[in-house]
């Protein structure tokens, strides 16, 4: 994906919080752009909101939490992150072995 889709994506989701700001897609959603445009703290933040929100998918919400993680050097709670996706989800598996591998 272009980066330009991702800054897009971050302006989008930033402003469907105003209208639903207990989404836990819509955080889920601006957590991975903010992951993409480089703003792992921020991506963090929002990736845990969506979790306590009850995201449809706290597998790939705990994949991309370990990235973010990752990206912070916080490597033993990436890889708690990585262990969380795939209880959750077990297709997972091979993505969070590459992300607790780095």
């Amino acid at each position: 994906r272009d980066a330009g889709d991702f800054k897009a994506l971050e302006g989008a989701a930033e402003r469907a919080l105003f209208v639903d700001p207990a989404n836990p897609r819509v955080h889920g959603m601006l957590g991975q752009a903010y992951l993409q445009n480089a703003k792992p703290a921020q991506a963090l933040i929002e990736l845990d909101r969506a979790l306590l929100l009850g995201a449809a998918r706290p597998g790939r919400i705990q994949l991309a939490r370990g990235k973010a993680l990752l990206a912070l050097g916080r490597r033993k709670e990436a890889a708690q992150a990585a262990t969380q996706a795939v209880l959750a989800d077990p297709s997972l598996k091979t993505a969070a072995d590459r992300l607790s591998a780095r």
